[in-house]
């Protein structure tokens, strides 16, 4: 996401929310960045210093943004093959998550590195440099 809002913030706005709209055509994971993406893109690019919303601006990015998803599945929006990516996209039937032990120990390993982080806060100045010394 660092690569993506670096062009944000040097006013190719246009460049940023095509490059976003590509990176959740090719991994669709990304979508749930897309809610922080737009508020970002709404407060520094949608709205002047003096807080007036540009209705014009926010029109360029949903047509960008459209056209590139046109562009991408634009070959895939018959009717067999748009049904088989949806499904494919979106696998509600055999479950979101359907592989149950790399989940469960991802979820572990954030659980184990938050109760690290939390307990060692205040003494992991002290433990850093003899840990790297072992």
């Amino acid at each position: 996401l660092g690569h993506l809002l670096k062009p944000a913030t040097s006013y190719n706005v246009g460049i940023a929310a095509v490059l976003y709209t590509l990176l959740i055509s090719m991994k669709h994971l990304y979508i749930s960045l897309g809610p922080i993406y737009l508020v970002y893109l709404l407060r520094h690019y949608c709205f002047t210093n003096d807080n007036k919303y540009q209705i014009p601006r926010f029109l360029y990015l949903g047509v960008l943004t459209i056209l590139t998803l046109l562009l991408c599945f634009l070959p895939f929006l018959n009717g067999h093959q748009s049904q088989q990516m949806l499904a494919r996209l979106f696998p509600f039937g055999r479950g979101l998550c359907h592989d149950y032990p790399a989940a469960n120990v991802w979820s572990l390993y954030m659980v184990a590195d938050k109760v690290v982080n939390a307990l060692l806060a205040k003494s992991l100045p002290e433990v850093t440099p003899l840990a790297t010394a072992v």
